[in-house]
């Protein structure tokens, strides 16, 4: 082991060391906080008997996180089955269920009934709040549920309401903007958390445990510390990420070939990249906390981006006005006005929600935009909705941002017929290490969100090649475009390595350790950034039937100098080594001359 290698060790060991000592010194407290109260007080049971919710709460708590962290459950919130679960408790799982329900359908009634004024988070959710809250009290004056009356009392009910109608306007808003297949997925899950936490926290067994062994205490923690960082693949993935190692059933016990190629004992199976080589959604959020730090993601807001993109000379579509109050709002309407194309965006949302298109305007002055025929006061009631945070979960504020629409390269135009196509591009310590093209769908609505239903197109980082195409919402390969028919199997993008430098470029701009950046190509074939986003998705990977672990493992190894390489110098390295297939020892396919700049004309210049 060289020495620099040898150092790295070291350097990883004590980083670990200073991340393991608080949390075992946690736990050794706890242990010894419950040994302590184990000795001193004599009855236990009928101590802690008052405070039965705490425990209660704990250990559903830790159920959900298990059925979300470790099954893969997409469920909405964490602690929002929980919550809801105690209705089942006090009333029984007939009963209980019968009040979510009935809180939820009436939450999600008001919700659609109330959708066409446009509200914001505030107004919305207390106009639910409201509607919930009477109709409860009619219930119990009324007696129309007089078997329900004996089981709890309103104060009883009161935070699982407020919790389930939250989780039904944001049920309405994912049906808004997703359609219903995917939202009804997610409340299913949901609904399948609050059982989970119903039966642990009905265990008279497991409660009574609890409470009579505080030393037991430090163990739950310690374990659940230990699953949650250990925790590698989620269930869900293993059929996810099934074609990466044979099959779902292979990723779990195969590791290499699949159960049909053993049984046949074929010499040649196919080649699979297996469990060590695709990074799973617990992994990612591991690295995107190691390199992508609170203090530097929470100033990666599109505005903020586009600010420094700008300033910097990147291209970047042009900012016409930001909202970030409702006084801002009056401007950015007359903005609008004068204008006949641009894009209405949220400043702070994921997943391409609340973003709307603006192509040109009708014979009666309405504009036409990606969700239809909109008025200008449709749009400014749009933009009243995303300051008011209508696309940031629990935040009650955003920024609405006004910018121009790029037309997208006729290239483009001929694979998928419209929308707004683009290139992500994955940025790893300032080096491109994977990408693919996204490709809108009338499935997704002209997005080019792949859970929405866009085609990804996996890319060569060496030559922007087209390599596999995968559609996510159908989890099916593809050889067309399913509405153009356009072939998608021999694609090569235009001025490649202009696209990776640009992509390279914002994500040093970004501070961003690991993200991922969306490019398209303008009518003139040059890049222009979208945005940089601080956690990617995964699904890449099926997109290019590549692992990204096992490329972001490689560049771990690198020494620090690498970080300090200029953009082309990364990019030209980049592409290098995905010629080479990312072998672990990056190093050893590159000579000293490459690294510190005589980089052949070759890998430099050349755009596939």
């Amino acid at each position: 082991m060289t020495d620099s290698r040898l150092a790295a060790a070291l350097d990883d060991f004590f980083e670990r060391f200073l991340v393991v000592y608080p949390i075992v010194g946690l736990i050794l407290a706890l242990f010894l906080a419950g040994a302590l109260v184990q000795r001193q007080v004599p009855d236990l049971a009928g101590a802690f008997e008052p405070y039965r919710l705490f425990f209660q709460i704990a250990i559903a708590g830790l159920a959900v996180a298990f059925f979300r962290n470790t099954i893969g459950a997409r469920s909405y919130g964490l602690f929002a089955p929980a919550s809801i679960a105690f209705v089942l408790v006090l009333a029984g799982p007939f009963w209980g269920v019968l009040v979510f329900l009935n809180v939820f359908i009436i939450s999600l009634a008001t919700a659609f009934v109330v959708s066409p004024l446009r509200l914001g988070s505030a107004p919305r959710l207390a106009t639910q709040l409201v509607v919930v809250g009477f109709s409860l009290a009619l219930f119990r004056v009324l007696g129309a549920l007089p078997e329900l009356n004996p089981y709890f009392s309103a104060t009883s009910v009161f935070f699982p309401t407020i919790i389930t109608v939250w989780f039904a306007d944001r049920f309405a808003r994912d049906v808004d903007e997703r359609g219903w297949p995917i939202p009804s997925l997610r409340l299913a899950w949901t609904i399948g958390a609050i059982f989970l936490a119903y039966l642990v926290m009905s265990s008279e067994a497991l409660l009574s445990y609890l409470m009579t062994t505080p030393t037991a205490w430090s163990v739950l923690v310690g374990v659940n510390i230990l699953v949650g960082y250990y925790s590698r693949f989620r269930l869900t993935e293993y059929v996810r990420f099934g074609d990466h190692f044979g099959g779902a059933l292979a990723g779990l016990v195969a590791r290499g070939t699949t159960i049909k190629d053993r049984f046949r004992g074929d010499e040649s199976p196919v080649e699979y990249h297996g469990v060590d080589e695709v990074l799973s959604m617990n992994e990612r959020n591991r690295y995107i906390a190691r390199y992508n730090p609170p203090a530097v993601a929470g100033q990666v807001e599109k505005a903020t981006i586009k600010q420094r993109l700008h300033r910097l000379g990147i291209p970047a579509p042009e900012t016409y006005a930001v909202a970030t109050r409702v006084s801002d709002l009056h401007a950015l309407s007359e903005e609008m006005a004068s204008r006949d194309e641009f894009v209405l965006k949220p400043g702070d949302a994921s997943g391409g929600e609340g973003i709307v298109v603006v192509s040109g305007r009708n014979d009666d002055g309405t504009f036409d935009t990606s969700m239809g025929s909109l008025s200008r006061s449709d749009l400014s009631a749009h933009a009243h909705r995303i300051v008011q945070g209508q696309y940031t979960g629990l935040e009650l504020r955003d920024s609405a941002l006004l910018e121009e629409r790029i037309v997208p390269a006729p290239f483009f135009e001929t694979l998928c017929g419209g929308g707004v196509p683009d290139v992500r591009v994955m940025v790893f310590r300032g080096i491109p290490v994977m990408s693919m093209t996204r490709l809108p769908t009338r499935e997704s609505d002209g997005a080019a969100n792949l859970h929405k239903g866009a085609v990804g197109v996996g890319l060569s980082i060496a030559d922007g090649r087209s390599i596999h195409a995968f559609q996510q919402s159908r989890n099916r390969t593809l050889d067309v475009h399913p509405d153009t028919g356009a072939d998608i199997s021999d694609v090569a993008i235009p001025n490649w390595n202009a696209v990776l430098v640009t992509a390279a470029e914002a994500a040093t701009v970004s501070n961003l350790g690991y993200c991922g950046v969306d490019i398209t190509l303008d009518e003139a074939g040059e890049p222009v950034v979208f945005e940089v986003n601080v956690r990617p998705g995964l699904g890449i990977q099926n997109a290019t039937q590549s692992g990204l672990k096992g490329r972001i493992r490689a560049l771990e190894q690198l020494p620090s100098s690498y970080d300090f390489l200029d953009v082309r110098r990364a990019v030209a390295l980049a592409r290098t080594w995905d010629r080479a297939g990312w072998p672990a020892d990056l190093e050893s396919v590159v000579t000293p001359d490459e690294v510190s700049g005589v980089v052949r004309e070759t890998e430099v210049n050349v755009d596939a």
